[in-house]
Protein backbone atom coordinates (compact mmCIF):
# COMPACT_ATOMS: atom_id res chain seq x y z
CA UNK A 1 0.00 0.00 0.00
CA UNK A 2 1.13 3.20 -0.82
CA UNK A 3 1.10 6.25 1.86
CA UNK A 4 0.26 9.68 0.47
CA UNK A 5 2.97 12.43 0.27
CA UNK A 6 2.37 15.01 2.11
CA UNK A 7 4.75 18.24 0.46
CA UNK A 8 5.73 20.99 2.59
CA UNK A 9 4.21 24.87 1.53
CA UNK A 10 5.79 28.10 2.24
CA UNK A 11 4.63 31.65 3.35
CA UNK A 12 5.45 34.34 1.07
CA UNK A 13 8.03 35.77 3.82
CA UNK A 14 9.74 32.44 4.25
CA UNK A 15 9.88 31.44 0.22
CA UNK A 16 11.07 35.05 -0.10
CA UNK A 17 13.99 34.57 2.67
CA UNK A 18 15.08 30.65 0.86
CA UNK A 19 15.22 32.49 -2.35
CA UNK A 20 16.41 35.31 -1.65
CA UNK A 21 14.24 37.72 -2.30
CA UNK A 22 11.98 39.67 -0.48
CA UNK A 23 8.16 39.54 0.86
CA UNK A 24 7.54 42.32 -1.88
CA UNK A 25 9.50 41.45 -4.96
CA UNK A 26 8.13 37.64 -4.68
CA UNK A 27 4.68 39.27 -4.35
CA UNK A 28 5.63 41.21 -7.71
CA UNK A 29 6.84 38.24 -9.37
CA UNK A 30 3.83 36.56 -8.56
CA UNK A 31 1.44 39.50 -10.38
CA UNK A 32 4.12 39.55 -12.97
CA UNK A 33 3.50 35.77 -13.65
CA UNK A 34 6.76 35.18 -13.15
CA UNK A 35 8.97 33.59 -10.11
CA UNK A 36 8.35 30.09 -8.29
CA UNK A 37 4.67 28.34 -9.01
CA UNK A 38 1.73 29.08 -5.66
CA UNK A 39 -1.50 28.29 -4.56
CA UNK A 40 -3.77 29.80 -2.74
CA UNK A 41 -5.08 27.33 -0.25
CA UNK A 42 -8.59 27.24 1.07
CA UNK A 43 -8.56 29.71 3.55
CA UNK A 44 -6.97 32.61 0.71
CA UNK A 45 -3.68 32.29 1.72
CA UNK A 46 -0.83 32.15 -0.51
CA UNK A 47 1.72 29.31 -0.15
CA UNK A 48 4.62 28.14 -2.30
CA UNK A 49 5.24 24.35 -2.31
CA UNK A 50 8.72 23.15 -1.76
CA UNK A 51 9.36 21.26 -4.91
CA UNK A 52 8.51 24.84 -6.98
CA UNK A 53 11.04 26.72 -4.94
CA UNK A 54 13.57 23.71 -5.82
CA UNK A 55 12.60 23.68 -9.27
CA UNK A 56 13.03 28.02 -9.32
CA UNK A 57 16.14 27.49 -7.46
CA UNK A 58 17.26 24.87 -10.05
CA UNK A 59 18.72 22.29 -7.21
CA UNK A 60 17.77 19.81 -5.24
CA UNK A 61 19.50 20.84 -2.26
CA UNK A 62 17.87 20.52 1.46
CA UNK A 63 15.72 23.69 1.82
CA UNK A 64 16.51 25.47 5.49
CA UNK A 65 13.04 24.56 7.37
CA UNK A 66 10.92 27.24 8.48
CA UNK A 67 7.48 27.57 9.89
CA UNK A 68 5.21 29.36 7.65
CA UNK A 69 4.45 32.67 9.77
CA UNK A 70 2.45 35.05 7.81
CA UNK A 71 -0.91 35.77 5.58
CA UNK A 72 -0.28 37.70 2.78
CA UNK A 73 -2.71 39.65 1.36
CA UNK A 74 -3.75 38.39 -2.30
CA UNK A 75 -3.48 41.21 -4.93
CA UNK A 76 -3.76 39.04 -7.80
CA UNK A 77 -5.17 35.32 -8.64
CA UNK A 78 -3.24 33.12 -11.25
CA UNK A 79 -4.47 29.87 -11.93
CA UNK A 80 -2.37 26.90 -12.57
Amino acid sequence: MKTAFLERHYSTSAAAELIGVTPASLRNMRCANRGPEWVVTKDKTIRYPESSLRRYLGHEEKLQRSPPTDHPEVTCVRNL
